[in-house]
């Protein structure tokens, strides 16, 4: 028998208007999920470096979530997801903070994914960034549109 070394927990970092704005759009169930994770997340000060998988560079839809990682929720392969983007904290060197939350692969039509959000919201944050100014308007999320 091996001893494992433990797993490096990574800390998380959750952005409460863009999880707020997501939750909006899903159901109960996704919020309990969530709800699940954020106490795992409170009671060990992150998440498991091996629940983090690394996002593709271009996905198939066309987002760029290149340098971005995902995690499954539940974990191991929970109908929801979660997007972040590495950043600076003053606690830490680092730590990993959500772009969004939402459907990994939603099967009504015209229902953007939780990649599709977050590259639209990554897009926004590097906009303002080369600006070095905050943003004109809010970011728009294609889930600002209404249930049908």
């Amino acid at each position: 028998m091996t001893n494992k070394p433990p797993d490096v927990i990574v800390p998380i970092v959750f952005d409460e208007d863009a999880i707020g704005t997501d939750l909006e759009h899903l159901s109960d169930a996704a919020g309990t999920a969530l709800d699940q994770l954020r106490r795992e997340v409170d009671r060990d000060g992150g998440l498991p470096k091996s629940r983090l998988l690394r996002c593709q560079p271009e996905g198939r839809d066309g987002t760029r979530l290149g340098g971005c990682t995902k995690t499954r929720v539940p974990w191991p392969d929970g109908p929801w997801g979660i997007v972040f983007r590495a950043g600076e904290d003053p606690k830490r060197p680092f730590a990993l903070y959500t772009l969004a939350y939402g459907e990994r692969h939603p099967t009504r039509a015209g229902k953007p994914s939780v990649y599709e959000v977050a590259g639209q919201r990554l897009e926004e944050i590097l906009a303002r960034d080369l600006r070095g100014q905050e943003p004109d308007t809010p970011a728009a999320t294609t889930q600002d549109t209404p249930e049908g």
